[in-house]
């Protein structure tokens, strides 16, 4: 979600938890000061704020990290519930040197890998890397580029390994309030993420 009218209204209309942040055309930036402060005041649904300091890749660098970093001592401090982020290396690998800093940035708040593992070049193996790294509870993705429809034979594979290991596989990409059955009848996660998965905020 981009403006608190909007995280309220899907609230109103069943959402669980809202992802926070700013511009969507670029995937996502971390969100505004103002925002997590007007999101937060007016909703008793979790907020998880995206950590990403500008458009573009997601191979940072140090002073990208320590820019997140901070950011992360913020939204913490700011009330936020959980944080989401995702680096890659110059491969498309994770980064999970860049992962742990960001961890370690915060005491408390519970971390998302988010869709930069659908560019990884096996997403299904670069979730089982996070679990063994323990780091993350959360991995949103749409497994692999394109939606999650598209690529639902792997997803089904990576919520099935994220159930056995403790691990929140959350399905995104395309997933609307009027194909969410026909996927989950397929895939079985126990949560999923889009704009339009409660209907029109608009």
């Amino acid at each position: 979600m981009e403006t608190a009218g909007q995280a309220l209204l899907a609230e109103k209309k069943g959402a669980h938890r809202i992802e926070l942040c700013a511009h969507l055309e670029w995937d996502g930036l971390t969100p505004s000061d103002d925002l997590v402060f007007n999101t937060l005041s007016c909703l008793s649904i979790p907020v998880m704020a995206m950590v990403r300091c500008r458009k573009g890749d997601f191979v940072y660098s140090s002073g990208d990290l320590e820019e997140m970093k901070n950011t992360v001592v913020f939204l913490e401090n700011a009330g936020v519930h959980g944080i989401v982020f995702g680096g890659l290396l110059k491969n498309n690998e994770i980064d999970f040197d860049s992962l742990h800093q960001i961890a370690s940035a915060s005491k408390k708040l519970p971390l998302t890998f988010h869709k930069a593992i659908d560019l990884t070049p096996d997403p299904l193996q670069s979730l089982k890397l996070l679990v063994k790294e323990k780091v993350v509870s959360t991995v949103l993705t749409s497994g692999g580029p394109g939606s999650a429809w598209d690529n639902r034979q792997t997803l089904k594979k990576m919520v099935d390994f994220g159930k056995e290991n403790n691990l929140t596989v959350l399905v995104a990409g395309g997933v609307r309030h009027d194909n969410l059955a026909v996927l989950h009848a397929y895939v079985n996660a126990t949560a999923y993420h889009g704009r339009k998965i409660v209907g029109d905020l608009s």
